[in-house]
């Protein structure tokens, strides 16, 4: 983790992606070279826990990019995994049900 979109910009230059999550706050994407996007996170309706959030992300990056996305999409994939595991309590997993519908939308 980098701490800040400066900071992750700044090194971004080391690599060819930099992603950074921010809580509830929405999160960025950059791309070597390229300015610094911010991205907004999926609603969350009903928070009940937002522990392992940052680890679904993770998870759906990884996957993602595994399955051949592009890393941005991929990262948006994680973005909404994260979400969808805040809709349940603590780190048990995810809601199945509002995952599917936000991997449905555009």
């Amino acid at each position: 983790m980098c701490g800040s979109p400066e900071k992750a910009f700044e090194i971004s230059n080391k690599l060819t992606h930099v992603v950074l999550t921010n809580g509830g706050s929405d999160a960025t994407f950059i791309e070597r070279g390229q300015p610094s996007k911010s991205v907004p996170i999926p609603p969350v309706s009903s928070l009940k826990s937002a522990i392992g959030a940052g680890d679904c992300v993770a998870a759906g990056l990884a996957f993602g990019i595994e399955k051949g996305m592009t890393v941005e999409d991929a990262f948006m994939l994680g973005l909404k995994l994260g979400a969808a595991s805040c809709q349940v309590p603590s780190s048990s997993g995810y809601d199945e049900a509002y995952f599917n519908a936000l991997i449905t939308q555009t």
